[in-house]
């Protein structure tokens, strides 16, 4: 018999466990390995072909992208920037959280 599996995502954490007997195993992935979800692959697909800038800088998809996290977060003054990836992301978190040495 196959052991259980759950999937549990996060913003910064995809993973998933597993038990074997009563051994409880996780496995840390990324998500490049899932899927987009149905209505992020529908949005994807309505914008495939607009032409724009440089990614995240001045087109109208990031800049409504911008006022939309904005409104939700209620920071209306916050400045927000796009990054490409994963590590990218990581990068920039670690190196804002911890000090320089």
């Amino acid at each position: 018999m196959p052991p259980k599996t759950v999937r549990l995502s996060a913003l910064l954490l995809n993973f998933s466990a597993s038990f074997i007997g009563d051994t409880l195993m996780l496995n840390f992935s990324c998500d490049y390995l899932d899927g987009a979800h149905p209505k992020v692959f529908e949005a994807l697909q309505k914008c495939n072909y607009v032409k724009t800038g440089c990614y995240g800088v001045g087109d109208a998809i990031s800049d409504a992208a911008r006022t939309k996290i904005r409104q939700v977060c209620g920071a209306s003054e916050a400045e927000i920037y796009f990054l490409s990836g994963g590590t990218q992301v990581n990068k920039v978190v670690l190196s804002t959280l911890l000090k320089p040495w």
